[in-house]
């Protein structure tokens, strides 16, 4: 079983949490590659949503992407390789949707089960804390340092519909 973290973030904290991972030992590399190779990203100045993955430099020879065919490149997994999972979503029309970070401690090889390395583990552990910390909460919700000052200000709502928050003026 997979573990997650839920959160909230917008671009304007985006800086904050590149410099955070870093400071954490987390290189951010694209899902995907042309090459096989990993391709690190800079998420500091990324202005839409964030779909990446994170590991630690001492893992990025031991990743396994896959090829697909079809699509002509090469696509990591973050069920079989030491890779935790970062999402956040853009905000659209002022509308907020939980981002996450998230990771599996086990992996799957020729339909066995096997444990991830504990010091990946614990790498993934530490990272998902950060982010716990970085983030504010309010309520039951974590908010990244912007929005947790905006929803304390009144300018961030809970919407109707679940897990969307609405930023207003």
């Amino acid at each position: 079983m997979g573990r997650q973290t839920r959160f909230y973030a917008h671009p304007d904290d985006y800086a904050g949490m590149a410099e955070g991972l870093r400071l954490q030992g987390a290189v951010v590399i694209d899902h995907r590659s042309s090459t096989g190779e990993p391709v690190i990203r800079d998420i500091a100045d990324a202005h839409g949503s964030i779909d990446v993955f994170l590991t630690h430099w001492r893992y990025l020879r031991a990743l396994h992407p896959r090829y697909s065919e079809h699509q002509q490149t090469w696509f990591y997994n973050v069920s079989d390789d030491p890779l935790v999972e970062l999402h956040v979503w853009q905000p659209h029309e002022g509308i907020l949707r939980p981002g996450r970070v998230y990771f599996n401690p086990r992996a799957v090889f020729e339909f066995e089960f096997y444990d991830k390395p504990q010091e990946f583990i614990a790498f993934a552990e530490k990272v998902r804390r950060w982010l716990r910390r970085w983030c504010k909460k309010r309520e039951d919700l974590l908010l990244a340092p912007s929005l947790a000052a905006r929803f304390d200000r009144g300018e961030l709502v809970r919407k109707d519909i679940r897990d969307e928050l609405e930023l207003v003026s």
